[in-house]
């Protein structure tokens, strides 16, 4: 196991262990209150620190993610139908047969923010294969109890996708009747593969908490010597960037000069190639004008 205060840092801890079972190493969540992942068996197994793994009793077809202290995966029915199932349990629920056109295995992460539009958290989750084994264009968001598909399959451009790398990040948007311009929060969709079985190398863009989707332009496409992938993850960490104040009796129209700013990384680790070969990379990248010092 490798730990890093700091994904930047350069340096990682290294503790070696032994499991009491054989993990999908990939399918690793952190909740508020602990660790998990699912062995090969499809059993779930929980952690308090990485080190010492228990059982926690239930077998699962697949885990999409984390919510709050929580986490939800999908459980195959001795009956064929296939189920939602959260760990533990909150109080008053009960398992439910996942919706048509719900994916049941090789969704993006399930990614968990915040928004100005719910009380709660949502948590979004993109592509997959459903229990017919047909390949999904849809985004599926939950607020804590309940699930919905919540994109335009008529006004999008997102295509079926599996083990696509979902992440929040930003892009600029022109202020009306002004030369300036402010962050969006905006959702990026990498990689993944398609239905022709080819590997996804466009990014695509929600600017509407993932109702509609967009190709991204020349300046927001995926870097030529990336290698196509599927199954990667991603993961945005703020770094403190620093500067110079400058001259400090020169005029400015200004109270204070930002010499400190925070700037979002995108980190990207591992995949596979179109080869099915695991992918030894981590790739960082950012918009440059963030990293550009601020007026204020």
């Amino acid at each position: 196991m490798l730990t890093a205060t700091a994904p930047n840092q350069g340096t990682w801890e290294k503790q070696t262990f032994s499991l009491p079972f054989d993990p999908q190493v990939n399918t690793l969540v952190a909740s508020d209150e602990a660790l998990y992942v699912l062995a090969s068996d499809g059993t779930l197994y929980t952690s308090a620190d990485g080190l010492d793994w228990t059982s926690c009793g239930v077998i699962w077809h697949s885990l999409l993610g984390a919510y709050e202290d929580r986490v939800l995966g999908i459980v195959s029915g001795s009956d064929g139908d296939y189920y939602h199932d959260e760990f533990p349990r909150s109080e008053g629920f009960e398992t439910s047969v996942v919706e048509d056109g719900f994916p049941v295995a090789h969704s993006s992460d399930m990614i968990v923010t915040d928004n100005n539009w719910t009380v709660s958290q949502q948590a979004i989750l993109v592509g997959g294969i459903d229990s017919n084994g047909e390949l999904l264009s849809n985004v599926w968001g939950y607020d804590g109890k309940l699930w919905g598909k919540i994109n335009n399959i008529h006004t999008s451009s997102l295509p079926a996708v599996a083990d696509a790398t979902l992440f929040p990040y930003y892009t600029y948007r022109t202020l009306k009747g002004v030369r300036r311009y402010a962050l969006q929060p905006t959702w990026f969709l990498m990689g993944g593969r398609l239905a022709d079985g080819k590997l996804n190398d466009k990014i695509y863009l929600s600017t509407t908490q993932g109702i509609t989707w967009s190709v991204g332009k020349e300046s927001i496409a995926q870097a030529s010597h990336i290698t196509p992938f599927y199954g990667a993850q991603a993961f945005v960490f703020a770094e403190t960037l620093t500067a110079a104040s400058g001259v400090s009796n020169m005029p400015r129209r200004v109270s204070s000069l930002s010499t400190s700013w925070e700037c979002p990384f995108v980190y990207l680790f591992g995949g596979y190639s179109d080869d099915d070969e695991l992918l030894p990379y981590v790739w960082r990248g950012v918009y440059l004008r963030m990293t550009n010092k601020p007026v204020y």
